[in-house]
């Protein structure tokens, strides 16, 4: 899965399906779907066309140790800490989200 940066909004007949500064996931094919059509673009010609951006995916290291059970259990303070490279209406955006996801997990 490659990840593209819309660069310009992108007009088809008048009418804007895809706008700047939106992100899209594409395997081998992306199809942009509107009220009355549907366009599908392939990896190559989303590649070729200057209005679409590559984005680099950082790799995540993540490590993961067995505990026993008694530890597993075990209730503590614990800190987690994430660095992005973003800007701020992202972050606040990331901030939103994974507060949303903690409170309900926790």
């Amino acid at each position: 899965m490659r990840k593209f940066l819309i660069k310009e909004d992108i007009k088809i007949f008048g009418q804007i399906v895809l706008k700047k500064d939106q992100t899209i996931s594409v395997d081998s094919e992306y199809t942009i779907q509107s009220e009355s059509f549907d366009i599908s673009m392939t990896i190559d010609q989303i590649l070729k066309d200057s209005r679409f951006e590559e984005i680099q995916i950082p790799e995540l290291n993540i490590n993961v140790s067995e505990l026993v059970d008694e530890q597993e259990e075990e209730e503590k303070l614990y800190r987690i800490q994430l660095d992005v490279k973003t800007n701020r209406r992202k972050l606040r955006d990331i901030e939103n989200f994974l507060r949303k996801t903690l409170e309900s997990m926790i």
